[in-house]
């Protein structure tokens, strides 16, 4: 899938859906470490939903990305992961898209990566199939006005 669509995947060697087992001092080593390393000047990560996994992983990135001097992260986003964020309850769930990104011309990409994973893919109506995420992409496109969009949550932001 990183492949598909010419991205660096990079394996951290960390307990799949037990991150929350571990001391949040080592997750943030790990990801500090890596940060660090990349010096990026914009990070994406999962938005804090219902999924342990992906609440652990953004504290530790926020800890990584912290607005301290030499910093070079720039912009921090949050995605939201298909079948975690829209099941998150609605009192926790602040999953509010105020950063959109045009994929009007890479959606086709995006449907070829997700072919890779078909231990998680499951049929309609689930979110995690190729027409719910064909429908989430023109809904969010719709609302910015563009065919295709991929949504997400601003954390920070720091114009230079």
């Amino acid at each position: 899938a990183a492949e598909i669509l010419g991205a660096e995947y990079v394996h951290l060697d960390l307990p799949d859906m037990r991150l929350d087992t571990l001391p949040h001092v080592e997750v943030n080593r790990v990801v500090e470490e890596h940060v660090r390393g990349k010096e990026p000047e914009v990070v994406y990560t999962a938005h804090p939903d219902v999924n342990l996994d992906h609440r652990t992983l953004f504290d530790s990135v926020a800890v990584a990305t912290r607005p301290t001097p030499g910093q070079p992260v720039q912009r921090l986003l949050t995605y939201a992961p298909t079948s975690s964020t829209e099941w998150t309850p609605a009192a926790t769930n602040w999953f509010v898209p105020n950063w959109y990104v045009d994929i009007t011309a890479t959606f086709r990409r995006k449907l070829e990566a997700f072919a890779c994973f078909k231990t998680e893919e499951r049929l309609y109506p689930h979110p995690r199939n190729a027409r719910a995420l064909e429908a989430h992409a023109q809904l969010h496109g719709a609302t910015v006005g563009c065919e295709y969009a991929e949504p997400f949550v601003l954390v920070r932001g720091l114009e230079r």
